[in-house]
């Protein structure tokens, strides 16, 4: 398993990026992506996106965001 980590920005590009890393087969998917601020503060840049209105991806753009959503996975 690949281990939890930020994208480089909050884009679809980047997103696509890491899908293709680590679920291949949806990185071609439709993408609705909501994400939080650009300028809020490091624990709290994170979002998600609904692939093809049937799978939830959570994602982080800063390592403290990342460590949250590794904690989320984690429970």
């Amino acid at each position: 398993m690949n281990p939890v980590t930020c994208l480089a920005e909050p884009s679809e590009q980047a997103l696509r990026s890491a899908l293709r890393q680590v679920a291949p087969a949806l990185a071609g998917a439709g993408i609705d992506l909501s994400i939080r601020s650009q300028s809020a503060l490091l624990p709290h840049r994170r979002g998600s996106a609904v692939l093809d209105g049937a799978y939830v991806v959570k994602f982080a753009w800063s390592e403290v965001a990342a460590g949250r959503v590794r904690g989320l996975l984690e429970k």
